[in-house]
């Protein structure tokens, strides 16, 4: 943070910088200023996907859901192909626990897009998949992801996502989606 904060005392345009400082702040816990940060970095770099994203995750940090929502999507709007944004707006509109927010139809064809992107291979993605099934009332399917998701964490040694995706099978199976 210091060094970053040196960088822009010498170049306060510094989009990477200002970008950096910002992912930096939220990850230390300091929301508003990343936040304030961030917004700064998208004002003078409208069309950096990255700096969108890192806003998105610093305003869902802060619990500022529809904005950051908004800014998921300007980030797929500058690059349709950047999973983690593809698979972060598909788990809030598949999860949130503010009805307005949540869209089912909308959350599997972003999840569906980040799972095809990454070939199945990514566990967390598959897991979000099965939540915007279960969303969209699919549980058959969302079942079906869940149990893929589980393996193939399983396979790679993330047992905490194993588990937590033998958690949400349960809920599947009842016929219950998630929510945060």
């Amino acid at each position: 943070v210091a060094e970053l904060r040196a960088a822009l005392a010498l170049s306060p345009t510094n989009v990477p910088a200002l970008d950096g400082l910002g992912y930096a702040l939220a990850q230390q816990g300091a929301g508003d200023a990343a936040v304030a940060v961030l917004q700064q970095a998208t004002s003078l770099a409208p069309t950096n996907a990255i700096v969108w994203l890192h806003l998105a995750l610093a305003e869902q940090r802060q619990g500022r859901l529809p904005e950051a929502v908004a800014a998921y999507e300007t980030a797929l709007t500058n690059a349709p192909t950047l999973v983690a944004a593809l698979n972060n707006l598909a788990w809030l509109r598949a999860t949130s626990s503010r009805d307005e927010l949540r869209d089912g139809k909308a959350a599997v064809a972003l999840a569906e897009r980040a799972c095809q992107l990454t070939a199945e291979k990514e566990p967390m993605f598959l897991g979000t998949l099965a939540a915007a099934y279960a969303e969209a009332g699919r549980f058959a399917e969302a079942q079906a992801a869940t149990e893929k998701a589980r393996n193939l964490a399983k396979q790679l040694g993330l047992e905490e996502i194993a588990r937590r995706n033998a958690e949400l099978l349960e809920l599947y199976r009842a016929g219950r989606p998630y929510r945060e």
